[in-house]
């Protein structure tokens, strides 16, 4: 199996030490008091509640669990990404809005998550950075561990993230190291084990978490009747 030569595999110990690194500096500078951005606070709660969770469903469940399902893959992950957000009380995607808002802002919502965000990760990470690391790397989980550390980048300059003085920047770069590059191994999972660079896409960038999260932000942006 895979897993019997990873202490052997120098770039998945590499990877992994820049994890480990990175998180127990997050937690470091909290018990020393660090000032925290607002994307850093509660990190502890997200990364057991949340980010591991999502981990563990995502990576092992696709690598040992599917062979060959796409559309399984696609049914199955966009279903817990989208009733899972609504059921966990983590949007307000009820009330307060009308089936005409609904109508106009869930589109909206699905262009611009699509097209801003979703593809752009498409083209740099499943098709470009993915495939080139498959090639460096046999081992699965290395390459996904590679990608997920990627991802990572991606959200240095996310909304909540500050960097206006030295405290709270170290402690916003290491909480996003810690918990998106856990993200970004679920969203590599999807195009290691497929092959399939779009898949990822349609699952949770189409359709997905993004609507109840998204849907009333984007009624209020554009003012939607």
């Amino acid at each position: 199996m895979m897993i019997n030569v990873l202490y052997r595999d120098k770039a998945f110990i590499f990877g992994v030490s820049i994890w480990l690194i990175a998180t127990a500096a997050y937690f470091g500078f909290v018990s020393m008091g660090f000032p925290l951005s607002p994307i850093a606070e509660n990190g502890l709660m997200s990364l057991v509640t949340i980010y591991l969770p999502v981990l563990l469903l995502s990576v092992f469940l696709l690598i040992y669990l599917t062979r060959k399902r796409d559309i399984w893959i696609i049914v199955a992950y966009w279903a817990l990404d989208f009733f899972g957000s609504i059921l966990a009380g983590a949007t307000d995607f009820f009330g307060g809005i009308s089936a005409s808002q609904y109508a106009k802002g869930i589109p909206w919502g699905i262009l611009i998550n699509a097209l801003g965000a979703g593809l752009p990760v498409v083209v740099m990470m499943h098709i470009i950075f993915i495939p080139r690391m498959a090639v460096l790397f046999k081992n699965k989980l290395t390459v996904i561990l590679m990608g997920g550390l990627f991802y990572s980048v991606f959200s240095l300059f996310d909304q909540g993230v500050d960097y206006s003085s030295l405290s709270i920047g170290l402690t916003s770069i290491t909480y996003i190291i810690m918990t998106q590059t856990l993200v970004g191994m679920g969203k590599a999972t999807f195009t290691v084990i497929t092959g399939n660079p779009f898949i990822h896409f349609i699952t949770l960038h189409v359709i997905s978490a993004r609507v109840p999260f998204d849907t009333r932000m984007y009624i209020e942006i554009f003012k939607l009747k």
